[in-house]
């Protein structure tokens, strides 16, 4: 039997997998363009607004760590708080995180509800088309 946190370790590996072939994408070059956090924060705004998110939009700040390779972006349920580091300054980012955010509900961190609602994002708000040429990306 398969315990919940190697379910969770399983697929949030599966889809950060998938992101690494997303950022190859040329429809990601908008969302991965770097941004200041008064811009990520106005949009941040935008988003949650449009899709109904509960209470007050996350702040979005930047995350201050000794060494970027050894820490993660993430979202803060208690502060709700977005705490991004400094290369994940973009929409890419700030839209996984927001999608954490909009899913106070999901049972795995990045399950299934977490990753249609993330794709959805993308499509949404950059320039991506939600096609993956899977032939031209091996």
């Amino acid at each position: 039997m398969t315990t919940p946190s190697v379910k969770q370790a399983r697929t949030t590996a599966r889809y950060y997998g998938f992101e690494k072939v997303l950022e190859t994408l040329p429809g990601f070059a908008t969302l991965m363009r770097k941004r200041s956090i008064a811009d990520l924060q106005l949009f941040a705004g935008y988003v949650w607004a449009r899709e109904g998110g509960r209470g007050p939009c996350p702040l979005v700040r930047t995350k201050q760590v000794q060494d970027e390779k050894k820490s993660w972006s993430e979202y803060a349920w208690g502060s709700r708080t977005i705490h991004l580091l400094p290369r994940h300054h973009d929409l890419y980012s700030l839209l996984h995180e927001l999608a954490h955010a909009l899913g106070n509900r999901d049972k795995l961190t990045h399950g299934p509800a977490f990753r249609r609602r993330c794709i959805r994002l993308y499509k949404t708000y950059g320039d991506w088309n939600g096609v993956v040429d899977w032939e031209k990306e091996t």
